[in-house]
């Protein structure tokens, strides 16, 4: 029987480790890669988890392979934080949405119903209630039937009408646009037609009305129309088409070529 060797007698057979075999309590040691491969210049400069820059590429698992594999080309390694920012100054940033400026309302100042008032601008001129009178046809009768008096018909239209700085034929020419007879009558140009205007608080109101015929009468009312507050004051006028024949422009024209036919013969 051939004697054993040392190592045979103290490790029995079944019980010697195979080559290659690392137990597994045995602190691990640290360094390059095996095997490992010159790294690129660019991996020195910046050192990453992956070489690209040979070929086949290398991979690096640990910070330790990266620092020993630093040491062996004599470069000094960096601090973890040191590669942790190089990586992410690599990665592009995702772009954060910008945050809305809040609203500078002051709610405070709100009124206690929460509703927020609309600020109105109030119309130049004063708000006019413009009755047009009219005398309305009769019904037809019978030839043994008396005829009835005619009656009066209204219509009655609101118009924003300025009177400050108006004179009485404005003030005529204002309320016929208001009825759209404007192209129809024309005020004269010292009097007429006559017309009532009274307001909310003058003495007797419509009852108590005037009629004005000439600008002097409209200056009168006007300057008592004007001490009163424009908002809180009604202000109503009446005329009566009936009574305006002599205004009516197309008669103008009729009478003008009656006096240039009389003046021919």
């Amino acid at each position: 029987m051939a004697p054993r060797s040392i190592d045979d007698s103290q490790n029995p057979p079944f019980t010697q480790v195979p080559p290659g075999y690392a137990d597994e309590n045995e602190a691990p040691t640290h360094g390059p890669p095996q095997n490992a491969q010159q790294p690129s210049a660019g991996w020195l400069q910046n050192p990453a988890w992956i070489d690209g820059g040979v070929n086949p590429p290398c991979y690096y698992y640990t910070h330790e392979e990266i620092n020993d594999t630093l040491h062996a080309n004599g470069i000094s390694p960096r601090s973890h934080a040191e590669q942790h920012a190089a990586q992410m100054s690599r990665i592009s940033p995702i772009p954060v949405p910008s945050v809305p400026a809040p609203l500078s309302f002051d709610f405070a100042n709100l009124p206690q119903n929460n509703s927020i008032e609309t600020a109105t601008v109030a119309p130049a001129g004063h708000l006019i209630n413009v009755t047009h009178l009219y005398s309305k046809l009769p019904p037809v009768q019978g030839p043994c039937t008396r005829p009835a008096a005619p009656k009066k018909g209204k219509i009655t239209k609101l118009d924003n009408i300025i009177l400050e700085g108006t004179t009485c034929v404005n003030f005529i020419k204002a309320f016929f646009r208001a009825h759209n007879i404007n192209d129809q009558y024309s005020p004269g140009v010292h009097s007429g037609p006559d017309f009532k205007l009274w307001w909310s608080s003058s003495s007797g109101r419509k009852t108590g009305a005037h009629s004005i015929q000439n600008n002097t009468q409209f200056m009168i009312a006007l300057q008592a129309l004007h001490k009163q507050g424009k908002n809180k004051t009604h202000v109503s006028i009446e005329f009566n088409i009936d009574a305006m024949e002599g205004f009516w422009i197309n008669f103008h024209l009729v009478l003008c070529r009656i006096e240039q036919v009389g003046k021919k013969n």
